[in-house]
């Protein structure tokens, strides 16, 4: 049976404090992202994916930005970047909570 666990992917360390692991399909990334530090005073600068991408929520809380909005993101939500969205720039986090 194809299964990638999240065990096998690399995790890496995209800034101090903040490490992502993640698993792509031909148009699809689902994104584990461990916050260790924070909050921060500004958000980071966006950036954009190729994929349409799914987040959950499972600890704490974050604020999204994407295409001019700005969406605070609770504990166990999820939420979905839909394509042509994603090819802009979006997905800027701000952890809300130490």
């Amino acid at each position: 049976m194809p299964i990638l666990r999240s065990e096998d992917s690399k995790q890496k360390e995209i800034k101090r404090g903040v490490h992502r692991h993640f698993i792509c399909l031909n148009d699809l990334m689902t994104t584990v992202i461990d916050f260790t530090n924070g909050p921060w005073a500004v958000p980071d600068p966006p950036h954009h994916h190729v994929h349409e991408q799914i987040t959950y929520i499972a600890e704490d809380e974050i604020i999204f930005f994407c295409e001019g909005e700005t969406a605070q993101k609770l504990k166990a939500e999820i939420y979905l970047v839909f394509l042509p969205i994603s090819r802009t720039p979006f997905n800027c986090f701000l952890k809300v909570h130490d």
